[in-house]
């Protein structure tokens, strides 16, 4: 990393999100994701009173951004479940469609019913297309592929949408 972008990203105010927070150009940040844990995290873990404990990614957000196509749902690794994010996008616009779903799905690993699941939340979303990379694995990649004939890309570090 360049010095001056180290520099800039030490000397960064960061504060915790604790609740939906607008940002510029109109993007929204969700804050904390509702809902019951999703599915075993094996592995992770988070600070706590001196020690670890198993992650519950409570702190984990997503990004929403309104497009021409409708709403996009911009996820890290969706740690909380695709359940519990579609439910709380769904909920910060206010019902309308999340039209497109880019990012990591965590369901590497996933056995069939979480990924029907995972499809069903989708549908319920009202999402179009899915862009899925990162932990989203390719058993699930493919599974949703065969949901949506031709709706479902593979992404990774340095793709470039025009």
């Amino acid at each position: 990393m360049p010095t001056e972008s180290r520099r800039a990203l030490e000397s960064a105010t960061r504060e915790p999100v604790a609740g939906p927070t607008l940002l510029p150009e109109g993007i929204l940040l969700s804050g904390p994701i509702p809902g019951p844990p999703a599915a075993a995290q094996d592995g992770f873990l988070a600070d706590a009173d001196g020690g670890s404990r198993p992650d519950d990614f409570t702190d984990e957000v997503f990004l929403l951004a309104r497009t021409p196509s409708g709403w996009l749902l911009a996820t890290g690794c969706c740690h909380r479940g695709m359940e519990n994010t579609l439910a709380h996008a769904r909920q910060l616009t206010g019902g309308e469609p999340v039209a497109m779903v880019v990012g990591g799905l965590h369901l590497k690993g996933a056995a069939r019913g979480d990924l029907e699941a995972a499809a069903a939340a989708l549908d319920a979303a009202g999402s179009r297309e899915v862009w899925a990379g990162h932990c989203t694995g390719d058993k699930a990649i493919t599974h949703l592929a065969k949901h949506w004939q031709g709706r479902v890309e593979t992404i990774g570090a340095g793709l470039s949408l025009p």
